[in-house]
């Protein structure tokens, strides 16, 4: 008789204690794929029911590459990958989240600000084409082209001062095809500044300024300056522009 008030008691102490468990939280993806210009909702659900996102913190690990608010919407910025957490202070969930491109018109050149040309020429896969030097004021100024197997591609060009890299160009074929996906393959990459006297202006803090312009001789170009160089350029910089057509009348004297 006492074993068996035993075991009851015991059966009933496993069902009190199976009643006290709290299902966990799940969110609907763990990994997922984005353009740059897509959102997307996250959901949170616990038993199978949809839970309100808003009585979690969120947080993307890179908002560079996207940001979330309050209520678990991502909006994707940039190129990349972040993680997205969620937490209530109890229980927490990720999600990874990679900002694919559209566009892979070109493979973008060494923006390695500062370093030398063997470095430039270790890390370029393009076969090399032609190399010229000048001289003034004691800069010795080197620029080294690479030609490209991509149709998409005419010319890689790039400008060391004193054997430090300072100037990255893409020479891009000229089409209307091509001049709309250079717009698309920036976009992606970079943050819109501004458009300036036909000049597309884009910035990354961390990689360089670029801008972008169907020049009348040279045609579809892109030019790589570093972001900041010693206080040679800001993404806001009024000089940007002249440092801009200073290298397009550098190439158009080759």
């Amino acid at each position: 008789m006492q074993k068996l008030l035993f075991v009851f008691v015991f059966s009933l102490a496993l069902v009190s204690c199976k009643k006290d468990e709290v299902d966990p939280v799940v969110i609907d993806v763990t990994e997922l794929e984005l353009h740059y210009d897509d959102d997307y909702r996250f959901e949170l659900t616990q038993n199978g029911e949809r839970i309100s996102s808003s009585d979690f913190t969120w947080k993307s690990s890179n908002e560079k590459v996207g940001t979330i608010d309050a209520d678990g919407i991502f909006f994707a910025e940039r190129i990349g990958e972040t993680t997205i957490t969620a937490t209530d202070g109890t229980s927490t969930l990720s999600s990874l989240v990679t900002i694919v491109p559209y566009s892979t018109l070109a493979k973008e050149p060494v923006l390695d600000w500062g370093t030398n040309r063997a470095n430039v020429e270790s890390k370029e896969p393009r076969e090399r084409q032609s190399s010229a030097n000048t001289v003034k004021d004691g800069v010795v100024t080197q620029e080294v082209s690479y030609k490209s197997a991509n149709e998409k591609l005419r010319e890689v060009v790039y400008v060391f001062e004193d054997d430090k890299l300072t100037t990255a160009a893409l020479l891009l074929a000229n089409t209307q095809d091509v001049a709309a996906e250079s717009i698309i393959f920036l976009e992606e990459r970079y943050s819109f500044v501004k458009n300036e006297d036909n000049i597309f202006i884009y910035s990354d803090p961390e990689k360089a300024t670029v801008g972008l312009q169907v020049h009348e001789t040279i045609g579809l170009i892109v030019i790589y300056l570093p972001y900041k160089s010693g206080g040679r350029l800001s993404t806001e910089s009024d000089d940007f522009k002249s440092l801009f057509l200073a290298e397009v009348r550098r190439l158009e004297q080759r």
